[in-house]
């Protein structure tokens, strides 16, 4: 694939209409964000306003924003191929802020999350260069400021962030009850020989849950890995082994350094979904200033009804053909 340059990705967020570029994100930051994505990096971009401005990122994705479509909450979105981002989730269909789905996404794509009106993509992931692209349709960050986002999400922006720091690792996933059975890398980064590691399991919100005293010494730049092993339990999420390096008196040398993931999960995939019901995009007529709304599409033998509001009226269609309408007040 073609690698970003300053100059491709400052023309590709000008044509997608984002404006004040220069003013939000300054030359240094811009530089340094293109350089390392360039060289092995992840991207997360939750919705945007109008779907086009999607095009501003890597791989160019479009749809609806959050302006052009009728957010949903409860039961929004279906796990649509499991990732382990999805560790957290206790369904396979998440209550979430989500305001927009995909209507085009790199081939190469995979497609995560659904929107459980119209199963359009809410969630993809893709590669880029050498980094990770992920979007969705999720206006969290909003939510966040307001008091409104919902555990689901707390779980998927905590989870998605624990794979972003190194999504090319592997994490063996298990389920709760089973034995976790992992090797914690461990590296001594000081300029003095240590004595013991202290192993801290932390729980997905990254409480401290418990310690392991290990009596092995390490010199200065070197390497080795340590066994660990637990019973896997709730809650469910990325857990993480970290570890800090002592030395023969109990001092602390290396303070607490990222080890090693596991996952427990139960690998939920394929949600409900609301057949006969479907929410699509509002589009807005410009020369009335009205939106016409699609309110329902529904299929069978009988051939296509379609529902949509315009103004104070309701047009009903079969296939394809207007057979009524009514005015509400």
């Amino acid at each position: 694939m073609t690698p970003i340059t300053d100059s491709s990705l400052d023309e590709r967020l000008r044509k997608a209409g984002i404006r004040h570029f220069d003013v939000l994100i300054h030359d240094q930051p811009k530089e340094w964000l293109i350089k390392n994505f360039s060289q092995g990096g992840v991207i997360i971009s939750l919705t945007s306003q109008y779907g086009y401005e999607l095009n501003g990122l890597p791989g160019s994705p479009s749809g609806y924003g959050w302006s052009e479509d009728q957010s949903c909450h409860t039961n929004a979105a279906y796990i649509d191929t499991y990732h382990l981002i999805f560790a957290g989730q206790d369904s396979a269909n998440l209550d979430a802020s989500v305001d927009g789905y995909f209507t085009q996404w790199p081939s190469e794509a995979t497609v995560l999350l659904r929107r459980t009106k119209n199963q359009m993509p809410a969630m993809v992931k893709y590669g880029y260069d050498q980094g990770e692209v992920v979007v969705l349709t999720f206006f969290t960050d909003w939510n966040y400021g307001h008091g409104g986002w919902t555990q689901d999400e707390i779980n998927l922006i905590r989870d998605l962030i624990s794979w972003a720091k190194n999504p090319e690792k592997e994490i063996e996933e298990y389920k709760p009850g089973e034995t976790v059975n992992i090797n914690i890398p461990v590296s001594n980064h000081t300029d003095s020989p240590s004595n013991s590691v202290l192993l801290t399991l932390l729980g997905p919100n990254r409480n401290t849950i418990s310690t392991t005293m290990v009596v092995h010494s390490l010199n200065p730049g070197e390497s080795t890995e340590i066994p660990f092993t637990c019973t896997a339990s709730l809650p469910l999420g990325i857990w993480w082994v970290n570890y800090s390096l002592q030395d023969w008196t109990g001092n602390t040398i290396q303070q607490e350094t990222e080890g090693e993931r596991f996952q427990v999960s139960y690998h939920y995939v394929g949600g409900k979904i609301d057949e006969g019901y479907k929410i699509w995009a509002v589009q807005a007529d410009a020369s009335l200033g009205v939106y016409m709304v699609p309110l329902s599409r529904s299929g069978g033998e009988w051939g296509v009804h379609e529902q949509y509001k315009y103004g104070r009226w309701y047009f009903y269609f079969e296939n394809g053909i207007l057979t009524s309408w009514q005015e509400v007040e």
